[in-house]
């Protein structure tokens, strides 16, 4: 992908704006503090990672549980083998 004006229109554009500057002092006030957005993160990480254990430790459960309740029937009677004198 280039960069740069690609019509008539594009290069008005970058000759108007290419000496502007912007000068926004609202955004250095109300950033969040690194610190602060890291911790949140962190926080946000641990609680994800202790509701996917849970989650894990429930599937496990549950399929525990199913299997304990499942009473298994047989298909076919089967011949006592013959036992031989």
């Amino acid at each position: 992908m280039a960069v740069g004006a690609r019509d008539h229109l594009d290069l008005m554009l970058v000759k108007k704006y290419a000496g502007a500057k912007v000068d926004n002092p609202i955004v250095g006030n109300s950033m969040v503090e690194p610190e602060k957005m890291y911790d949140a993160m962190h926080d946000f990480a641990r609680m994800n990672l202790n509701m996917l254990n849970l989650q894990k430790k429930l599937r496990s459960t549950c399929m525990k549980t199913v299997a304990a309740g499942i009473q298994y029937r047989k298909s076919r009677e089967i011949a006592p083998a013959a036992v031989q004198a």
